[in-house]
């Protein structure tokens, strides 16, 4: 829907759905210790390592025949508008909109699941966290398509809530 939204064409919705579902495959390299750590949490060594599994997953992914842009597009998903991502410090137009869309979306699970964040709270948090990404971390466009999205997603969730009460 958010790809569509944007105007990505048929392949590259198609690669954005194959990037999107292997761009974390690089955490398979990791010391399974990381994996129950918080990001936040690491000291200095351990961030250095976790910020190569971009670059691991394009590796595995690039050795599959006709993959190499779906592996540039997982290498790109933790590079950020204003340069402050990884592996590479990549900003601007040098990242391509889909390596974005999964960036954005990956934050967006982080963030509504965020266990010191009241759940009552969690989607307000959230959208308030992705609007200050606008044109910093993440193209406005891309931040203004993925708060409407997550806004329908929202309202359809109490929906579905209010019709699983009145049925029960």
């Amino acid at each position: 829907d958010v790809g569509k939204a944007l105007g990505l064409k048929t392949q590259e919705l198609r690669e954005l759905e194959i990037a999107a579902l292997l761009h974390d495959g690089g955490k398979l390299s990791l010391p399974l210790y990381l994996t129950d750590k918080s990001p936040k949490d690491y000291s200095s060594e351990e961030t250095l390592l976790y910020r190569t599994h971009p670059a691991i997953a394009r590796e595995f992914v690039k050795s599959i025949p006709h993959y190499a842009r779906i592996g540039d597009l997982i290498h790109g998903h933790h590079e950020r508008l204003d340069g402050s991502g990884f592996p590479s410090g990549l900003k601007g137009n040098d990242i391509a909109m889909e390596s974005y869309v999964i960036g954005l979306m990956d934050e967006y699970d982080h963030l509504i699941r965020r266990p010191s964040v009241n759940p009552e709270f969690a989607y307000q948090y959230t959208c308030e966290c992705i609007a200050e990404f606008s044109d910093t971390k993440f193209p406005a466009r891309l931040v203004q398509v993925v708060l409407d999205y997550i806004e329908t997603i929202h309202h359809r969730s109490i929906s579905e809530d209010v019709m699983r009460v009145g049925l029960s």
